[in-house]
């Protein structure tokens, strides 16, 4: 629902499909104009802004901070993501959240998550889903 609130064309607004983006103005209405008015003409255009910023912060901020810092780290990004080694993984969350604070003036909510190896039965799910 989020995605068709922001991302939708503002042609959609009349649609009655369009109502989540109805309640996101009667509740945002500030940050709805931007983002209309960012779409205008383009409505892909507040999507590749978004991407531009997201990289802006985690490659260019956020991992090259860790690399100047800590060079041997190993730091691997996956979107808005940064995966590394456990037992590095508060300072990585901090550096992350630092960077997120400077650029955007509020600290973001950051959750740890562990990988583990798939067992046979979710890697025969993702096999067959593919």
């Amino acid at each position: 629902m989020a995605i068709f609130v922001i991302y939708s064309s503002n042609q959609t607004y009349s649609q009655p499909s369009a109502w989540a983006k109805r309640v996101f103005r009667e509740h945002f209405p500030n940050v709805y104009e931007v983002f209309k008015n960012l779409k205008r003409g383009d409505h892909t255009r507040l999507a590749v802004l978004l991407q531009a910023i997201e990289a802006e912060i985690v490659l260019h901020r956020v991992a090259k901070r860790i690399s100047r810092e800590r060079r041997r780290l190993p730091i691997f990004t996956i979107h808005d993501s940064i995966v590394t080694t456990e037992g590095n993984e508060e300072y990585v969350k901090s550096v992350l959240e630092d960077e997120i604070r400077k650029a955007v003036g509020v600290a973001p909510q950051l959750s740890i998550e562990y990988w583990k190896p798939l067992n046979k039965l979710e890697r025969k799910q993702r096999s067959s889903a593919a």
